[in-house]
Parts: C-alpha cells; structure tokens; sequence
C-alpha cells in the first residue's frame, strides 16, 4: 500500500520503534510538537493501549507462538514476588526482570521473561 506523505523520520525511544510521518517540514514540526506538548498524556494513552493487548493476549508469547495465557497488567506491585500486574505465559506469571541487570551488567531488553528453565522452550519476552 502506497502511503500519501514526502517525509519520515524513525526514531527509537526507550526500545520501541516510533514513525514520524509529514507532507512538509513545517507539519513534521507541527506533529512533534504536539507529540512533546502532550507527551504525559500520549504516553498514558499508550500504556493503556499495551494493557489491553495484554489482556487480549496479543503482546504476549501466547500471542506470538500460538500458545498460553496473557496475566492482567492490573496494578504497580511493590514486591517482585508478587504477580499482580504481572503478565504471565503458558509456564505461569513473568519473572520482573525491571531495572535488573544480566550476567553481562547490561540493562534486560524486556522487562518480563518466561520463567521456563528449558531455554528452548521459552516463551517470548515482553516490553511494556
């Protein structure tokens, strides 16, 4: 499908993928803009849109391999061995990898991992 616009501009924001897209430089300053104006609100917005994927198990590994049960992102939980809010797979609720490092001292790439031992049969990640 052929797309009616003559600029953009992809960009990463904290590991998702964002599309800018314009017809002139002045409606792409328009768009970002707004985009930054707005910002509490679009990002609310979108976090409620990723919940209810979730919910509709769309964003999870069943989901994406055909399999398991998408757990309801309800709530902020404030300890890691709680699973309210906690997104879980066909192998049960999602270890909170959040703000914890690999054996690397890298930052994880998503913030919820399968909680399988058999690394083959992991399910998919997921990034709120």
């Amino acid at each position: 499908m052929a797309e009616d616009y003559k600029i953009q501009v992809n960009t990463t924001l904290n590991g998702q993928l964002t599309n800018l897209r314009a017809n002139s430089a002045e409606e792409l300053v328009e768009l970002t803009e707004g985009l930054a104006a707005n910002s509490d609100r679009f990002l609310d917005a979108l976090v409620q849109v990723k919940q209810a994927f979730l919910l509709k198990d769309i964003l999870t590994a069943g989901a994406i391999n055909g399999s398991g049960n998408s757990g309801v992102p309800s709530g902020n939980s404030n300890s890691r061995n709680s699973t309210v809010g906690v997104p879980s797979c066909k192998h049960g609720p999602m270890n909170d990898c959040r703000g914890m490092k690999t054996k690397a001292g890298k930052p994880y790439a998503a913030d919820y991992y399968c909680p399988s031992d058999d690394r083959d049969n992991q399910c998919k990640p997921v990034k709120l």
